[in-house]
């Protein structure tokens, strides 16, 4: 009796396809966990960065002759005066909370405002802007942003 050829895959090929598809797999499972932190920090820092441009923009937007910044309360040097050095903290989204329920912030901002010398309306005001997580003063921190800007508060 003559067999022909009979077309198909050993049992050792099937086997040694397992094993690849298998530590293929286990790999990626591997780097499931290390995705998925970087995608969380990414958020963090993207919203770190809205809460900066949101309070240089507060500060922008302070009329002249204001004091206060309008939505963070942020202390404003006039021109000619000492640096100030303010706080404020915020909830998760930016928003800002009283002092009397500082204890539910996530954020607290340091913010140092050196106003220009003299008010003759050729400099700026150089602010710089530190936002730290958590907000509480004790807890070490762990995550900072910082921004350094000049903002044009001339009439």
């Amino acid at each position: 009796m003559i067999r022909g050829h009979q077309a198909g895959l050993s049992l050792v090929e099937v086997v040694l396809s397992l094993g690849i598809c298998s530590a293929g797999i286990l790999l990626l499972t591997g780097l499931l966990p290390v995705g998925l932190q970087t995608e969380v920090n990414a958020r963090h820092d993207i919203q770190l960065t809205q809460i900066a441009a949101a309070i240089c923009a507060d500060l922008q937007a302070t009329p002249n002759g204001s004091e206060l910044s309008p939505v963070y309360g942020l202390r404003i040097p006039k021109p000619g005066d000492a640096p100030e050095s303010t706080h404020a903290v915020t909830d998760g989204h930016g928003k800002p909370v009283p002092e009397s329920r500082a204890e539910s912030a996530r954020y607290r901002i340091q913010v140092w405002l050196k106003p220009p010398p003299e008010p003759d309306g050729k400099s700026a005001t150089q602010a710089r802007v530190l936002i730290q997580t958590p907000a509480l003063k004790n807890a070490p921190v762990t995550a900072e942003y910082e921004v350094l800007t000049a903002l044009d508060r001339n009439p």
